[in-house]
């Protein structure tokens, strides 16, 4: 490419920030509104853990583990997960109290980088500076993939980086220079390392391609050597990464998505619609299932060209069919569930399925520029045939298949069913207009051809960024009040202040009774339970989610425990806010102690502290039941040897279904059903229950309902609407008085708003309990008596004295991971998973013992040494590749 010049990828940068501050107009994200962009996990996840890693950063903290949520966690996992983009780090920059901003601000930047970086590779890739690149530029970074994902800030570093992945490449394969790929591919490791799998995998689809394309058969020694040199420079790009990649390997190891697994041959339904799928405004395909069409979306001048690229007998056949076998097998992927499992390493994504199609959308891209730049070949049967194509695509799957199928969705509304069709016809006039072949003669006439081409591409121009605009205006469909994001930032932070002072240096944890976000403590900087990452150990979720909190595999939240649960985990706090309608803190068992500003601080007067003695026995603890009040019981029973239980079962009565028929009942508290019409949207499939109160006393409920958004129970002067958080939750239903008949009420209508039927068939567990304040009192007596006094704590370990006269166990409430290493009295013993691999226990023998904890991060020499060694190596091929040219050079 002559002169290498950035001009077109900087003006490409431009009009894609330019585009994305007139949605941030459009869809009034602050300061243009009052909303902001945070939505799903980027509201609960990603903005939380950038504003913990700020926080660390900025006050020297630890990056190996936090206290800060989860009850304790590998932070440096954490960072390699979600934050470990060069971008990030400029958080440091912002105010804490504008970090949704400053995530507006990355997902703006990032998908602008994009767009630079692809049109850097068009022309690189064609060896041609030409400033209509830039619209390929703004169709790759406003493509549906990204605005459907835009959210999954930490995707967008390797989604803008792949473009440069590749022209490193093609000058690889071109020069055998390979700095640009091993650098790009490097970064785009080090960034994010579970999408640069992904990465991977198109990059080596990439080298297949144009290998295939430009190497003989005669070649293959050159075919050979090539590939080995990309091979090696792959491994070197993934050593240089190896700091991050094998702590993290590790940590995901113990998380309970590991043990995912193949459960069969499926043809997926959106066979029927994975054509319509890439034209404009389709229907954003986030929180479904895997067999939701894919997010495609890249622009409908491409879709023309490319199809021609297909179309032209001029094309060589060998390039058709290397082309469409890499695009036919990605579509494959999309559709045939084994190929679904194996590209995503072995797994199935949760809620954001076909996370592969960036790649899809970068080589029909690539191929829709390369006729682009070959336009004047072009004929009118080859555009109007694709434009034909398209247009039929998209009318027989709205008009016929759609609606022959109840199972699917319509796409798109009748207005951008006309819009596309306009499009379409106008794209295939305006390139037939671009497509003459010869320049009028003579000077006049010449001029004026030449002012018709720029007016036609400005028109091309004004379509395109509209079409990018609409993108992003259709994916952009989730927004937030900016006001209620940040606005307990100060208030939570004077209560910190407030309560280190109240403890005087001692660890202590807290909980918001209601939280904001999942990650409440890493937003908010404090000791606590909840927890929502990807690096979520299995062991403490499992543990978690059988005790009764609400949660998945990796996922726990604090949602109404009992007093059991908040004394064994060490909730010594709780703060309620006093403005968002929950009703107040009415919990006896907690006392009033301060207030600031609308929050308010209650203390739980019997919280165990860090770590207690319990019985041998617990270590035979079984949390496999199904019920989380038996598993509580059997907990007090065996840690104590406590004779009552602290959670009496009332039976269900007056069970009955609506719009729904119940098929198996287990024990009058586990219900499987089959629903009367799926389809009837009106008719809402209903589980009614009731229970009769026949002693005074405090009740906690449980349900387990997947397809319950949420749930009611009434009696009489008392009536609770309560959401069902991921399926299951624990509550408080408080003090209920005798003969009362309590009425439970749970719609299954939780559906996506893809879905066009109720789940056909369902499951639903629930039980009821009278809950025994005595029997816990005498609990925490006999577990206070013996407890684990911290005398030192810190972000990485926790040391303290414990009297165990008879020897024992140690229970602590911190997760149990590989990393901890216990020491007891100066010396190293192996750590005793407790409650399945839930938390760390210790073995004590009679007497007083010294026991410390240290956390050392798994892997993380071994890790370093390989990052080492790469540099290394990669510093030695630069000087050997560098002495090389000066050789030549004299010579």
């Amino acid at each position: 490419m002559k002169g290498k010049g950035i001009r077109d990828p900087l003006y490409a940068f431009g009009l894609a920030v330019g585009i994305f501050l007139l949605l941030a107009v459009a869809k009034g994200f602050y300061p243009f509104g009052k909303n902001t962009v945070l939505q799903v996990d980027l509201f609960h996840q990603y903005a939380p853990f950038q504003a913990e890693l700020r926080s660390r950063l900025l006050n020297g903290q630890s990056l190996i583990y936090s206290w800060e949520g989860g009850l304790g966690k590998a932070f440096f996992s954490q960072i390699a997960y979600y934050t470990a983009s060069p971008f990030s780090f400029l958080a440091m920059l912002v105010p804490e109290e504008r970090i949704a901003d400053f995530m507006l601000f990355l997902i703006g930047f990032k998908m602008s980088l994009a767009a630079a970086f692809f049109t850097y590779y068009l022309e690189s890739h064609l060896e041609k500076e030409s400033r209509e690149a830039i619209l390929w530029g703004i169709l790759y970074a406003y493509s549906g993939f990204m605005t459907a994902y835009y959210w999954n800030v930490m995707w967008l570093d390797d989604l803008a980086l792949f473009p440069l992945i590749t022209a490193g490449i093609d000058r690889l394969i071109r020069k055998g220079d390979g700095r640009l790929y091993l650098i790009s591919l490097g970064l785009g490791i080090i960034s994010n390392f579970y999408i640069a799998f992904l990465v991977c995998i198109g990059s080596l689809l990439y080298f297949a391609i144009q290998t295939a394309e430009s190497f003989q058969w005669s070649d293959r020694k050159q075919w050979l050597k090539t590939g080995l040199h990309y091979g090696l420079l792959s491994i070197l790009a993934g050593g240089l990464g190896g700091f991050l990649l094998i702590p993290a390997a590790i940590s995901l190891s113990q998380t309970a998505a590991s043990s995912a697994d193949f459960s069969g041959f499926e043809i997926y339904q959106n066979f029927w619609q994975i054509g319509e799928s890439h034209l404009l405004g389709a229907v954003p395909q986030v929180l479904v299932t895997n067999d939701k069409p894919p997010n495609i979306g890249c622009g409908l001048l491409a879709l023309i060209l490319a199809s021609c690229f297909f179309l032209d007998s001029r094309v060589s056949k060998r390039r058709r069919i290397v082309y469409g076998s890499a695009l036919f097998l990605l579509l494959a992927c999309c559709v045939f569930r084994p190929l679904d499992f194996m590209i995503h390493g072995l797994h199935f994504p949760a809620n954001i399925p076909h996370r592969f199609m960036f790649i899809y959308v970068f080589l029909v891209l690539t191929l829709g520029y390369d006729m682009w730049s070959r336009r004047e070949e072009l004929t009118e049967k080859m555009i109007f045939g694709a434009a034909l194509f398209w247009g039929g695509i998209l009318m027989v799957s709205e008009y016929l298949i759609v609606p022959a199928n109840r199972d699917l969705i319509r796409l798109y509304s009748e207005k951008e069913v006309l819009c596309n069709l306009f499009l379409l016809a106008g794209y295939g006039s305006l390139l037939l207009f671009f497509c003459q072949n010869k320049r009028p003669k003579g000077s006049w006439h010449g001029k004026e051809h030449l002012h018709s081409r720029q007016r036609a591409f400005f028109l091309l121009l004004c379509l395109v960024t509209g079409e990018c605009f609409y993108s992003g205006y259709n994916g952009f469909i989730r927004k937030t009040a900016y006001e209620s994001y940040g606005k307990n930032m100060a208030a939570a932070s004077e209560v910190r202040e407030f309560l280190d002072e109240r403890e005087k240096g001692d660890f202590y944890r807290m909980e918001f009774r209601r939280f904001q976000t999942i990650n409440d403590s890493a937003l908010f900087h404090y000791h606590g339970l909840s927890q929502f990452s990807s690096m979520a150990p299995g062991g403490i979720s499992r543990l978690m989610e059988r005790l009764g909190f609400s949660g998945g595999s990796n996922s726990y939240r604090y949602y109404d425990p009992t007093p059991l649960l908040d004394g064994i985990f060490n909730i010594r706090y709780v703060v309620e806010k006093t403005d968002d309608g929950n009703g107040g803190m009415k919990n006896p068992y907690y006392q009033y102690v301060d207030s600031r500003k609308n929050l308010e601080i209650y203390e739980n007067p019997r919280a165990l502290g860090m770590g207690f003695v319990v019985s041998p026995r617990l270590e035979g603890w079984q949390t496999e039941n199904s019920c989380p009040f038996t598993v509580q019981n059997e907990f007090a029973r065996l840690a104590a040897e406590l004779d009552q239980d602290l959670f009496t079962l009332i039976p269900l009565e007056e069970i009955k279904a609506e719009h729904m028929e119940i098929t198996d009942s287990d024990s009058g508290s586990y219900f499987e059903y089959k629903v009367d019409d799926p389809y009837s949207l009106e008719n809402i499939p209903k589980l009614y229950a009731e229970i009769s109160v026949r002693e005074d006393g405090h009740y906690f409920l449980w349900v387990q309902a997947g397809q319950a958004k949420r749930l009611l129970y009434e009696w009489e002067g008392q009536r609770q609407d309560r959401e069902l958080s991921v399926g299951k939750s624990l509550f408080d239903m408080r003090h209920i008085p005798r003969e009362k008949k309590v009425k439970i009420t749970i719609p299954m209508n939780n559906r996506s708003e893809h879905e066009v039927k109720f789940p056909e068939t369902g499951e639903a567990r629930i039980y009821v309990a009278r809950y025994n304040d005595e029997a816990y009192e005498a609990l925490y007596q006999a577990l206070s008596r013996e407890p684990w006094q911290i005398k030192a704590w810190g972000d990485t370990f926790m040391e303290g004295e414990v009297e165990a006269d008879a020897g024992g166990l140690l229970w602590t409430s911190i997760p149990y991971e590989r990393g901890w290493q216990v020491f007891v009295n100066g010396e190293r013993v192996s750590p005793i998973p407790l409650g399945r691999d839930g938390v760390v226990g210790v073995s004590l023998k009679p007497g007083r013992s010294s026991v410390r904890l240290e956390y050392r991060l798994p892997g993380i020499g071994l890790g370093i040494g390989i990052s080492l060694l790469s540099l290394a190596a990669c510093l030695g091929l630069a000087a050997r590749q560098s002495l090389s040219k000066r050789k030549r050079k004299y010579l």
